[in-house]
């Protein structure tokens, strides 16, 4: 061995990470619930813990609200059958995204697509959907999550009614900053 008085320094030839200006803008968002002193005085902690919690499922909703603009932005690729839709999910996950973002990538649908995903099968007959085993409710597809939304939340797109399955890593895709 070498002390390190003799070791050589050596440099490996490849990429070095690139950092770039990222521009951003500030948007306020905020709600107003109005709250009688009387309603407070019977049992403040009880309401308390109530409008927390409530207000807990309105950030989210907003939060989930700016990420699906952004969703929606982006065009989709259309598909009109079984076959199709099969393919397509699998050619993003294996070609379209990159190895590294395809890793970490996750299927976020609706209901509506949640229930399309579960009456596919892999052409051998087996579920495309398959149970997480960590989570009894939570279900995967080629070994990635499946995020699901309300219907009422992230609607099917009009003319003809078509579902939606976005495929991705989101946290790669947008930073939602607090």
């Amino acid at each position: 061995t070498k002390s390190s008085a003799e070791m050589e320094e050596r440099t490996v030839e490849g990429e070095s990470p690139k950092f770039n200006k990222v521009d951003y803008s500030l948007e306020e968002y905020r709600d107003f619930l109005p709250v009688s002193n009387t309603l407070l005085q019977d049992t403040p902690i009880n309401i308390m813990n109530y409008l927390g919690r409530w207000f807990s499922k309105k950030l989210i909703l907003t939060h989930n609200s700016v990420v699906l603009a952004l969703i929606d932005a982006i065009t989709g690729t259309a598909v009109s059958d079984y076959k199709t839709t099969l393919a397509a999910i699998k050619t993003v996950l294996n070609k379209t995204l990159d190895p590294v973002f395809s890793a970490t990538a996750s299927l976020l649908v609706n209901q509506s697509g949640l229930d399309l995903l579960d009456q596919l099968d892999d052409g051998t007959g087996r579920p495309l959907l398959q149970p997480d085993p960590s989570s009894p409710t939570a279900f995967r597809v080629k070994g990635r999550p499946v995020v699901v939304l309300s219907d009422a939340h992230w609607a099917n797109m009009t003319g003809p009614a078509r579902t939606r399955i976005a495929i991705g890593d989101g946290k790669s895709y947008a930073s939602l900053f607090e």
